[in-house]
């Protein structure tokens, strides 16, 4: 195979398949091809689904909070599984998606 991100040759193992292979990239602390690919996959995703990137910028500015003490951990720990069920009834289309925005931003 020839990783998509640095155009090196590579052997799958395990039976896997990967776009990616398991060299590090140069010029960053560790960081390998597939460890990149798979945040890009991620961030891709979320640009191309109104959902799931209101979700990520929301449940970033609720973790932001906690880093910065105006939450506490315990406030979030309730917010995430609110967050995720108020996503999956916008998924199911129980919810308009004006009016998920405005509750997960709560």
């Amino acid at each position: 195979m020839i990783c998509k991100n640095c155009g090196s040759y590579f052997l799958l193992d395990g039976g896997k398949f990967t776009q990616y292979c398991a060299n590090p990239i140069k010029g960053t602390n560790g960081s390998t091809c597939k460890s990149f690919g798979a945040r890009q996959r991620y961030a891709d995703k979320c640009k191309s689904d109104p959902i799931l990137g209101t979700y990520e910028k929301a449940y970033k500015a609720h973790y932001a909070r906690v880093m910065k003490k105006k939450m506490t951990k315990l406030e979030f720990s309730k917010w995430v599984p609110y967050a995720q069920e108020i996503k999956q009834k916008a998924y199911d289309c129980e919810l308009e998606f004006e009016e998920y925005r405005k509750l997960i931003r709560k």
